[in-house]
């Protein structure tokens, strides 16, 4: 369905934020 393949397409990216904070996070150390 079209809801389900949109909520996976919204995590996918939220996940790829998260990722990119931890590693800003990280690079400043």
């Amino acid at each position: 369905t079209k809801e389900s393949s949109l909520d996976c397409e919204e995590e996918k990216s939220i996940l790829k934020r998260r990722l990119s904070e931890s590693i800003m996070e990280i690079e400043r150390q």
